[in-house]
């Protein structure tokens, strides 16, 4: 398989204190990875640095530069006095900027019938008229429907539904994703399901929804005291295999505590 993202010997701190040293991790195309760990074992700085979202204080990140990597923070940040419309459609997509003046165009009351004319020309010329309807899907099921509605008045749901819309229409190489069912309702997530779990798509993400990790998520890597540990299957499979790996743990430490005490006795026979 191929791998899209790797760390290597990735080392970060908070306050001079460690969160992890020395870190390996890869990230292969169609592996849908959650992250899994207790609060404060790393998990966020973790999704983030691979997100390049900031360097490693150790270590490095690899990736092919054309790699476009979408990242959907708790709570995304956005350009201050944007619209939705603004915000959604990328600038240098000529398909796109077709659509966002089309879709602006509609919201009119008294739209131009020429420019709508010149615009469904256009559309029909840049095949773009099922990528609009991609687009309206997507955030039609976000409940995003005002386009010039501004950012700054959307409550910390939308936001994040907005932030995530944007996303699913990127469609990027590789999703890194925190905590993306909050704020969705039941129907909408097993739609996100779906569209996740479609088209051998790449992603890393952290989420408290078991049911949601389980049906989305095909590798589970737990970040624990610093480390690692790769399961290849699904949360159900996790949980077995962490029990293993534990119960092995224990009786290998009860094994070295014995061999302790048979050399401590052994020493102090010793005249």
């Amino acid at each position: 398989m191929s791998t899209l993202i790797a760390a290597e010997g990735l080392g970060h701190a908070y306050h001079d204190e460690w969160l992890f040293k020395n870190l390996t991790l890869g990230i292969n195309v169609g592996q849908r990875v959650a992250l899994v760990g207790i609060n404060g074992a790393g998990k966020s700085t973790l999704m983030k640095l691979l997100a390049e979202r900031f360097a490693p204080l150790e270590g490095k990140i690899v990736k092919n530069k054309a790699t476009k990597i979408g990242f959907l923070d708790q709570e995304p940040s956005f350009p201050k006095n944007s619209s939705i419309s603004d915000f959604i459609f990328s600038t240098d997509n000529k398909q796109q900027q077709l659509i966002k003046e089309y879709e602006e165009l509609i919201e009119e009351e008294h739209p131009d019938e020429k420019k709508l004319n010149r615009l469904y020309e256009e559309l029909s010329e840049h095949n773009a008229w099922e990528y609009e309807h991609q687009i309206k899907t997507i955030l039609s099921r976000m409940g995003i429907n005002h386009l010039q509605q501004k950012i700054d008045t959307l409550s910390g749901g939308q936001r994040k539904r907005l932030a995530l819309a944007k996303l699913l229409i990127e469609d990027p190489e590789i999703y890194v994703l925190d905590e993306p069912t909050n704020h969705l309702d039941i129907d909408t997530i097993e739609w996100l399901e779906k569209i996740l779990t479609s088209g051998n798509k790449t992603l890393l993400l952290v989420t408290h929804d078991r049911y949601f990790l389980d049906n989305v998520c095909n590798t589970i890597v737990e970040l624990e005291k610093g480390k690692t540990y790769t399961y290849n299957g699904n949360y159900a499979y996790f949980l077995e295999k962490k029990s293993e790996r534990e119960a092995q743990d224990d009786a290998t430490f009860q094994k070295n505590k014995n061999l302790l005490k048979k050399e401590l006795e052994w020493m102090r026979r010793m005249p």
